[in-house]
């Protein structure tokens, strides 16, 4: 799931329609001696091609005649190219956590090319990347290089590599080949990204299984699961990514998914094309990936300490101290307006990125349940709880946060989403704050109604 930081081009300018097919005759062609040169900085610069032109036609995904006319027209030599899914595991970087995936074509004769497909391509030096990630307007590209030059990072992380070679007829690997000389196209090479739907794992499998003759049977085993604890398993170990995606996803992260939905995680579909077989027309079955083996080795992957507190015990801390504030403030009959209004800041700033996500492209975020905890709603009644608080006078907006507290405590947490245990700190902590605001300042009136009389 986790993308390079570089642009790779494979092709580039108008002229990759005619090389993308050239590509192809020449890799089929019987005693070709004229390969295409494809080189790539590691840096990430840009490919380049040299070789034989042809006519554009032929070359696109969906022009299956055209493809089935070239491979017909090489059976034999195809066979010297194999197809492999390639599946890294996860590293300890946010983008690297899930593992990612690419598809291999190795032409195993002398000076053959060996390359990587990588439909995880995107950089973090666009305009706004952050903000469109979250608005889902994340485009990525496909890219192509040398296979030992994909595998170099990840062999220097001590993150393993498995390949998959898999079990195509030559008029699937020549479909295939075609497919993904389509993709990388200059025109084709984008797309919109989505992380559980439209990843670098799904676009893998999607190009590999439109291109098999036959119906792909994964021998699925009933499975009872949701993206949110998908996501879970995968940053046990990183319980501060973890709490940050539970705040982002909303209530279509806990519906149950299919199995189809969970191969947008590289080792589910790994898993998946383990077990699969293909049913052939003619009514015969053969797998769809033959034995594994291993590019790079599994090493210690170095990790920094990190924060010492989860987000549990930030949350255990959080009510605590809220509590013996606010206990303190009724004991000595003062009114801690400052401490609401750090409140209400934090509240607002966290519920501007929530109302933003309403308006997002990513479906499992739009609906969330945490927008009665964070909501931008506090910070317009900041100077009010300013000019009450420092005249120790009763601020009326507690009574409508109480509503949208009790809300989320007793309706949104046990019924509708599944809530992190530090939240309902958080929300602990605001009701106690609720609670004070309201009756401090009327035990502070009724004080001097007292006193009066």
């Amino acid at each position: 799931m986790e993308s390079k930081k570089i642009f790779c081009r494979i092709l580039g300018g108008k002229r990759v329609a005619a090389a993308a097919a050239a590509l192809a005759l020449c890799l089929m062609a019987q005693g070709q001696g004229g390969v295409p040169t494809v080189s790539t900085e590691q840096s990430g610069a840009s490919t380049e091609q040299s070789g034989a032109s042809t006519e554009q036609s032929g070359t696109s995904n969906e022009s299956g005649n055209a493809q089935s006319s070239v491979s017909a027209a090489y059976p034999s030599d195809i066979d010297s190219v194999e197809f492999s899914l390639l599946t890294c595991a996860p590293g300890h970087e946010v983008y690297t956590v899930y593992g990612h995936t690419a598809i291999r074509m190795n032409d195993k004769r002398q000076n053959g090319r060996d390359l990587a497909f990588n439909y995880g391509i995107f950089s973090f030096k666009k305009k706004f990347f952050v903000l469109r990630f979250i608005m889902g307007l994340t485009d990525y590209e496909l890219a192509a290089w040398p296979t030992r030059v994909f595998l170099e990072d990840y062999k220097k992380e001590g993150r393993q590599v498995i390949e998959q070679p898999l079990n195509l007829t030559a008029l699937e690997k020549a479909r295939l080949m075609a497919a993904l000389f389509d993709n990388c196209r200059e025109e084709n090479k984008t797309y919109r990204y989505n992380f559980f739907y439209n990843n670098c794992t799904t676009k893998a499998r999607d190009i590999i299984t439109a291109n098999i003759d036959g119906r792909v049977d994964y021998h699925w085993k009933e499975s009872d699961i949701t993206y949110r604890e998908m996501v879970h398993q995968y940053n046990a170990s990183m319980p501060w990514n973890s709490f940050g995606v539970d705040i982002l996803l909303g209530v279509a992260a806990d519906r149950k998914i299919d199995n189809t939905q969970q191969q947008f995680a590289p080792i589910t579909l790994e898993n998946d094309f383990n077990n699969a077989d293909i049913y052939n027309p003619d009514g015969t079955t053969r797998p769809l990936a033959m034995q594994a083996k291993q590019l790079s080795p599994s090493g210690i992957i170095v990790t920094s300490g990190g924060f010492p507190l989860t987000p549990n015990d930030c949350g255990i801390l959080l009510l605590l101290f809220t509590a013996v504030l606010t206990f303190v403030e009724w004991k000595r009959e003062k009114v801690f307006w400052l401490l609401d209004v750090i409140y209400f800041l934090i509240i607002g700033v966290n519920g501007i990125i929530l109302t933003a996500m309403i308006f997002s492209e990513h479906p499992t975020v739009s609906l969330n349940m945490n927008i009665l905890l964070f909501n931008i709603i506090p910070l317009f009644f900041i100077p009010m709880t300013i000019k009450r608080g420092m005249k120790k006078l009763n601020n009326p907006y507690w009574k409508f946060e109480g509503v949208l507290l009790l809300l989320y405590l007793l309706v949104a947490a046990p019924f509708i989403q599944k809530i992190p245990v530090a939240l309902i700190f958080v929300a602990l902590s605001l009701l106690i704050r609720c609670v004070a605001a309201l009756a401090v300042p009327q035990r502070l009136k009724s004080g001097k109604e007292g006193k009066i009389s």
